[in-house]
């Protein structure tokens, strides 16, 4: 995150808006750092080239209320019958999304 953080006040930014990501990785999951899903979606709409890894499954959002709100449902194991609706990216070149990311917020 240091490296990020030098690139720009843009960078800067990107890591200080992770502050509670990171938090709740270090004391619930105990994981150390923190994943970057929407930088990595972004990456995957500018180039698709980037995915390594990918299935068509059936997810649904959970639109209802309760502590499952806004959810998304994968059906890995095909139990509902219903036909894949959504490309799930599973792995990406993380030396290529490095590079995307880097120069995205060089700015």
């Amino acid at each position: 995150s240091a490296e990020l953080r030098s690139l720009s006040p843009l960078g800067e930014f990107a890591i200080d808006i992770q502050r509670h990501v990171r938090q709740f990785c270090e004391e619930v999951t105990k994981v150390p750092g923190f994943d970057l899903p929407d930088p990595i979606a972004m990456c995957v709409a500018i180039d698709d080239g980037i995915i390594t890894s990918e299935v068509d499954k059936y997810v649904e959002v959970i639109l209802g209320e309760g502590h499952a709100r806004g959810q998304t449902m994968v059906d890995w194991l095909g139990v509902t019958r219903r036909p894949p609706n959504t490309r799930v990216v599973l792995r990406c070149d993380q030396t290529k999304f490095r590079q995307m990311l880097r120069a995205a917020l060089r700015g």
